[in-house]
């Protein structure tokens, strides 16, 4: 059942609620003028079966480009859940030095006027993150989107995430920004 549609500049934003199996989930559909990878091919599958439905071969953006898109929103918003996105995705894919390069040169860190971020800078906004991380924000902002199993234990993996992402960057400072 959808619950809640809202729409703006940005995207279309659903969530959705799963009665049988009690759960909610968050799907958000922005459309990009172009984009820095070509699409991947992926399967619906994992969310058409459970429902008995057909799956289907969609376009969507490349993980790799996806993820480094993430990083930056995660560097403009105080959002846990970002972080989790970024959970998600890490063990997924790499992200792209180039793509994530591009973004620091114009971001909005906390809506304030767009800026060029350095890597150091970056990475200091990444620990800061982790720094404010607590169970309690975690559990404000997911309960009800994750069960308390899920939400059990999760900030050591969220800061075990952002700090292989710092390391990854640490490791990236060397190359210049575009």
């Amino acid at each position: 059942v959808v619950t809640d549609l809202s729409t703006h500049s940005r995207g279309i934003f659903l969530t959705v609620f799963d009665r049988k199996q009690a759960q909610q989930a968050k799907i958000e559909i922005n459309v990009v003028k172009s984009m820095g990878r070509p699409p991947q091919a992926m399967t619906t599958e994992a969310i058409a079966k459970p429902h008995s439905l057909a799956a289907k071969i969609i376009a969507t953006m490349d993980l790799a480009e996806a993820f480094s898109h993430k990083i930056a929103a995660t560097l403009e918003r105080s959002l846990v859940r970002d972080l989790y996105d970024l959970m998600q995705l890490e063990p997924l894919t790499h992200f792209d030095m180039d793509i994530l390069k591009k973004r620091f040169l114009k971001l909005e860190v906390g809506r304030a006027k767009p800026k060029k971020v350095s890597i150091e800078e970056a990475i200091r906004l990444l620990q800061k993150k982790m720094d404010q991380l607590t169970d309690k924000r975690i559990r404000d902002e997911l309960f009800g989107t994750l069960s308390n199993e899920q939400l059990t234990g999760l900030k050591i993996r969220l800061k075990a995430v952002i700090s292989r992402i710092i390391r990854k960057l640490e490791e990236s400072k060397h190359m210049p920004l575009v």
